[in-house]
């Protein structure tokens, strides 16, 4: 068993440094047959290919070839009936994250879904927990962030109104001049937030069709002895999450807003976050879509675009 897994670490390590060669941003889906209704999965080559709709009268060898606008192709695309949300993290995603702490860089991580999705969220620090706390103090903000509703702490006490229109937003965004993202909001550290989640306590809540919903954790290296001097040096990493139907188009109009004004606070945020850091993105379709079941084929394929679109992005590379 050990010797399995050993190459199969060996072996994730090795796409992971194809997947730096190749200089995109990583785009993995988690899905698996019968959530992408009018396509067929190709797992060995990592594409979705759409299933053109073929008259009873019409020639089937005409459909022989396959347009290119029919091929979705992504990093990697990982069956949800195979793997657990915990192996994806571990198996699929940990080597990014790896390489980027090795590298002393910051970096991001996407998660594109339909729905919140609450069981990534609680495992993914789990991992963070179990995986980092040894090597790094680890500190934490979480925050909502909308340009339709009022911008929120979700650390702190549910003082706002999440359907109260936006005057102005009550956390202050702004990126210092080493692209790093500012946030006036709860600080506190991983092991205290998980701490509280299993005694119960739960986070504000928020409108997740009008905005995001983005982690922050900044890690701190410990001094390997009491006689080490104490570093400064600290990687900053964002959880970024996606979590409505809605969010779809406006991910793709982010995406293709090549001047955000700030006032446009979460294009702008993306906007940065994607040309100055490292990035990957998770698009989540484990679930069948429950609303709009009837336009389900044509919301798997918008995802499934915009997926496509965002992996032929050049990735940022490590600054020397």
């Amino acid at each position: 068993y050990n010797t399995m897994e050993t190459e199969l670490t060996r072996r994730k390590k090795l796409e992971n440094s194809i997947d730096e060669v190749k200089g995109l941003i990583r785009c993995f889906l988690y899905t698996e047959d019968s959530n992408l209704p009018g396509f067929t999965v190709d797992y060995f080559d990592n594409v979705a290919l759409f299933e053109t709709p073929q008259n009873e009268n019409e020639d089937s060898s005409k459909n022989e070839e396959i347009n290119d606008d029919d091929i979705y192709p992504f990093s990697r695309i990982i069956p949800s009936n195979a793997l657990s949300v915990p192996q994806l993290i571990f198996r699929e995603y940990k080597p990014y994250h790896d390489m980027c702490i090795n590298n002393n860089q910051n970096f991001t991580l996407f998660s594109v879904s339909h729905k919140p999705w609450l069981e990534f969220q609680t495992q993914f620090v789990e991992f963070l927990l179990h995986e980092y706390s040894q090597q790094f103090n680890i500190n934490f903000q979480n925050v909502y962030l909308s340009d339709g509703k009022l911008s929120k702490d979700l650390l702190a006490s549910k003082e706002n109104d999440i359907n109260t229109p936006a005057t102005s937003a009550c956390i202050s965004i702004k990126f210092d001049s080493e692209n790093n993202l500012m946030l006036d909001s709860t600080t506190i550290t991983l092991t205290e937030y998980i701490s509280n989640r299993r005694n119960g306590q739960n986070i504000s809540d928020y409108d997740s069709t009008s905005g995001i919903n983005l982690f922050k954790f900044q890690f701190i290296k410990k001094a390997l002895s009491s006689n080490e001097p104490s570093t400064n040096e600290v990687i900053n990493f964002y959880l970024v999450q996606f979590e409505s139907l809605h969010f779809l188009t406006k991910l793709s109009s982010y995406l293709s807003d090549v001047k955000p004004t700030e006032p446009n606070h979460v294009g702008y945020v993306i906007n940065k976050l994607m040309n100055n850091l490292k990035s990957c993105f998770l698009f989540n379709l484990s679930a069948n879509i429950q609303e709009n079941e009837d336009n389900s084929t044509d919301i798997v394929q918008k995802t499934l675009k915009i997926g496509t679109d965002i992996g032929r992005i050049p990735n940022l590379q490590r600054r020397k």
